[in-house]
């Protein structure tokens, strides 16, 4: 049997059946699908309460009035899900990740990325990240790659650019400003700064997610709560796409969302076999591997000070020292 969290219960699936859609759903069937969908889905019953953010509060409340209330199954039972149903339940929990994040002023995390650039797969890089998300502001120091490597953004209130600092000679090199969208900066990485930290990960899945809702049977999506990231247990989501014309870039995206914090902590995206020279189709995933992303460590209650993102701040390399 497998063994729960002790903060696991026997309500959490009820939640999470009300944030699905289903009048919608069962409007598109015939009654005795929907019927029979609908019961195969009350199965699964029997997690703690969750979090759902304020943005989803009609829906669930439309769920609650169209669902059917389901019997508690047995603690050790796993959750799964497939097709529309399993698009809006990501859909819904994306959003209320979202909101809970608007609320958040500021967090700290270790990230992880690796991301696939003109067709050639970089190294892994790990960085302390700092966020403040209104006026957003960005600091990182890399940890495994360039390490010692600090970026910070903007360089100031008044200059938008982000500054970077390398560890080459013992940082005495001077920082380097770089506009967020230039070929620079832009050629390490799929995605500016200015989309840095867990809220735009969690709005950019977010509208991929809705756009999916539009592809029918070009797109299959799954979920389970079988999963776990960093020794903690989560939500499992993939979604994948049947032909290029679905999804451009993507052929396979995987998605964990924490059950405890409910924000998405881990992505591993692939891409089509034509776009990568080399690839294998024995082993599809290994070697198309587009983007890997991670949180954790995740601090929303940190007080960072008010020297964090200021460039002289004397705990980072930004200006020179003397001697």
């Amino acid at each position: 049997m497998r063994s729960r969290p002790v903060y696991f219960k026997v309500t959490r699936r009820y939640q999470l059946l009300k944030l699905v859609p289903w009048r919608r759903l069962l409007n598109r069937e015939s009654l005795a699908v929907g019927l029979v969908f609908t019961a195969a889905i009350a199965a699964t019953c029997g997690m703690d309460r969750a979090p759902i953010g304020a943005d989803v509060r009609n829906l669930a409340l439309d769920v609650k009035r169209a669902g059917p209330d389901a019997p508690p199954t047995p603690e050790d039972s796993t959750m799964r899900l497939d097709g529309e149903v399993a698009l809006h339940l990501q859909i819904a929990l994306l959003q209320s990740a979202v909101s809970k994040l608007e609320k958040v002023p500021q967090y700290s995390a270790l990230f992880t990325k690796q991301e696939r650039i003109d067709g050639e797969l970089l190294d892994e890089q790990i960085m302390q990240m700092k966020i403040h998300h209104t006026p957003h502001k960005v600091f990182f120091k890399v940890e495994k790659g360039d390490v010692g490597r600090e970026i910070l953004f903007p360089a100031a209130d008044d200059d938008p650019r982000l500054v970077v600092k390398l560890p080459k000679l013992g940082f005495r090199l001077p920082a380097i400003r770089f506009d967020p969208t230039s070929s620079a900066p832009m050629s390490e990485s799929r995605y500016p700064i200015t989309m840095a930290g867990i809220k735009a990960f969690a709005e950019l899945a977010l509208e991929i997610r809705k756009k999916d809702l539009r592809l029918g049977n070009k797109v299959k999506a799954e979920v389970s709560d079988n999963s776990e990231f960093d020794g903690r247990p989560c939500y499992e989501f993939t979604v994948t796409y049947s032909e290029p014309s679905a999804s451009k870039d993507y052929r396979k995206c995987v998605l964990k969302i924490d059950r405890q914090s409910m924000v998405p902590v881990y992505a591993r995206n692939f891409t089509w076999p034509d776009k990568v020279s080399g690839a294998d189709p024995n082993r599809l995933d290994e070697t198309t591997l587009l983007e890997f992303y991670t949180f954790k460590n995740i601090d929303f209650e940190t007080d960072m000070g008010t020297n964090t993102f200021l460039i002289s701040n004397p705990e980072y390399h930004f200006v020179n020292q003397k001697g």
